[in-house]
């Protein structure tokens, strides 16, 4: 798997949830998570 916002493959430490616009599957890393590094999902939709 690999984190949505920097494209690292992630093995622990990570979220995984449903994007709010479309559902697709998002998954964050710890580091992105804690810097609230943005995400952009393929609807468009863009997070913190």
């Amino acid at each position: 798997m690999k984190c949505t916002s920097c494209n690292k493959e992630v093995t622990d430490n990570y979220v995984r949830f449903k994007c709010p616009e479309c559902g697709k599957e998002t998954i964050r890393c710890q580091e992105c998570r804690a810097r609230s590094g943005a995400y952009k999902c393929e609807c468009g939709f863009t997070g913190p």
